[in-house]
């Protein structure tokens, strides 16, 4: 076996900036005091992987069935082999290899140092006989032996011609990678919606900047409505709806539909810039196309998501009619709290439509103080209940009641399903903790 040393350092973690080296047999890591490196982090697993050299003096890392893996660049490994740079996650902890080198064995050593200070032939011993050409030949010789070095040198400086040509550096360079979709480019919109008759105009205009800012004017003549907002939006959503321009291939639309109205005006008009492609459609005084409808429609409910402006996109009595439904459906929620976890959620949410639906509108119909005064009273109840469990959760952390804290966990973030929602990602974070306490308890 080619004897070997490493030297790894903590760079991330509860012990940063700790040191130790691999020689040997190896290394085990984990949060036992048995094995050879103890670290502190909680998701570690006891004895959670093993570090050591193979015969050839490669250095490989082995996961020792830990409960929350080993990665070695970000993948998980069962085993891996190791190189210098190459940075181990263990749970919260970052590991970076910084030095590996094989060591001489002492046999080797005492070789090479024999190698070093053996007697050195000068080709003087008398034993050697030199047998002598004619001058002729040697000559020949010298000849042929110029000749091979000018052609070697001829050909050198030619590749290097080659090499540093355009033509060569070109010839160098790996293949491109493929560009990414479409809808991974970038994406602008200008999207605009004018509805107009006798008695009134009605118009919604929406721009997505390149930078992903939001912004929408809404602007209803006959209710004395205008509307101005702006955001800035998170570029996963804007990549999802760049991704509903190409499924619905919006570039193949024509530019132009045209109808002819009797009662009144009405006109859609998109362009939308995805990369380097850019194409514009405009609807007037028609039924819209399915495709054209479709990407209309996601825009209005991008915007809604986003800045909540959905209830501009309707009349006052349709309005009306909208948070009244959710005004019921939060009450009939609120009543079946207790047969479902994540009913006092949904019944929040239904009493903030109300909101939403009622934003623009004067005076406010009757029902509308009575949401206001529901939706505080279910937000009170749902922070009465997550303290409550949070609490029997800390608690029994602390008893090393694994089970009794998971099932708590649980119901929170049963109770808050918003993901985005800190409580639920606290919750979620204690949970991955626990579970794998439970799971080192059951081996």
């Amino acid at each position: 076996m080619i004897p070997g040393k490493a030297h790894l350092v903590v760079i991330k973690g509860d012990d940063v900036g700790r040191e130790f080296d691999v020689r040997g047999d190896g290394v085990r890591i984990g949060r036992s005091s048995r094995n050879d490196v103890v670290l502190k982090d909680p998701l570690l697993s006891r004895h959670h992987c093993r570090v050591f050299f193979k015969s050839d003096g490669t250095l490989w890392i082995a996961d020792l069935g830990s409960s929350n893996k080993t990665y070695v660049r970000g993948e998980p490994i069962q085993e891996c082999m190791l190189t210098v740079g190459d940075e181990i996650t263990l749970g919260n902890t970052v590991i970076k290899v910084t030095q590996i080198e094989q060591e001489d064995s002492a046999g080797e050593a005492d070789e090479r140092q024999k190698r070093k200070t053996g007697p050195i032939d000068l080709g003087l011993s008398q034993e050697e006989v030199v047998e002598k050409k004619p001058a002729t030949a040697m000559r020949l010789s010298r000849f042929i032996r110029v000749l091979v070095f000018i052609i070697a040198v001829a050909g050198a400086m030619l590749l290097i011609l080659i090499l540093t040509s355009p033509r060569g550096r070109t010839a160098r360079k790996p293949p491109a990678p493929p560009p990414p979709p479409l809808y991974k480019q970038g994406m602008e919109l200008d999207y605009e919606k004018v509805e107009a008759d006798g008695t009134n105009i009605f118009r919604y205009h929406l721009l997505l900047s390149r930078d992903n800012v939001l912004s929408v004017e809404i602007d209803d003549i006959q209710n004395n409505r205008h509307v101005r907002r702006e955001k800035q939006v998170d570029s996963k959503f804007v990549e999802e709806l760049a991704k509903l321009f190409c499924d619905k291939d919006f570039f193949s639309l024509r530019e132009e539909y045209y109808g002819v109205s009797q009662v009144g005006y009405y006109q859609w008009q998109i362009l939308a810039t995805l990369g380097r492609r850019a194409h514009r459609v405009r609807v007037v005084n028609r039924l819209e196309p399915d495709k054209f409808k479709e990407i209309r429609e996601g825009i209005e409910v991008f915007a809604k998501t986003e800045l909540g402006l959905l209830a501009m996109q309707f009349p006052v009595e349709q309005l009306i009619k909208m948070a009244h439904e959710s005004f019921l459906m939060g009450k009939k929620l609120y009543e079946e709290r207790e047969v479902k976890y994540g009913n006092l959620a949904q019944a929040i949410k239904f009493f903030r439509s109300v909101g939403y639906d009622l934003e623009t509108i004067e005076p406010k119909p009757d029902f509308y103080a009575e949401s206001v005064s529901e939706l505080k009273k279910c937000e009170e109840e749902l922070e009465q209940k997550y303290n409550d469990l949070n609490f029997r959760a800390d608690r029994a952390i602390k008893l090393r009641e694994w089970q009794e804290a998971a099932n708590c966990l649980k119901i929170i973030c049963e109770l808050i399903p918003d993901n985005t929602d800190p409580r639920h990602k606290e919750a979620r974070e204690k949970l991955l903790v626990v579970e794998g306490r439970i799971r080192e308890k059951s081996k």
